[in-house]
């Protein structure tokens, strides 16, 4: 099983890099839920937290867990600003700027924009 990514990004000097996340569920059959952290590369329990439950729904999906089941779509990213979450800065490290700041965002914007865009987008 594969992992869809909210964003395939590039930057300089190292490697491209995806955002992934997670969905599980169908969409229109109940309610649905987004779940995200990792705004801020230095928070990681959050990050920990989501990747747990992400392990968990993938169970439920799969039918291995029959106590559970789901009733809606749930999104999960556990981790937004993955450069920052490598280099364990709060910021986007190539120039200070807070993800958190950047809503709604811009598809065609700075790289802050575009993923602040591609995530009200993937939550809506």
């Amino acid at each position: 099983m594969s992992t869809p990514r909210l964003l395939h990004m590039t930057a300089p000097m190292r490697e491209d890099f995806d955002v992934p996340y997670h969905e599980f569920g169908t969409a229109g059959e109940g309610p649905s839920v987004a779940l995200v952290a990792g705004i801020h590369g230095n928070e990681l329990n959050g990050i920990f937290v989501l990747s747990r439950l992400a392990a968990f729904l993938r169970q439920v999906e799969k039918g291995e867990r029959p106590d559970a089941r789901l009733l809606g779509r749930v999104v999960v990213i556990p981790a937004v600003n993955v450069l920052g979450v490598n280099t364990r800065r709060r910021r986007w490290p190539f120039d200070g700027t807070d993800i958190n700041r950047m809503f709604p965002g811009y598809d065609a914007g700075e790289t802050t924009q575009r993923i602040a865009s591609a995530l009200l987008s993937a939550t809506a």
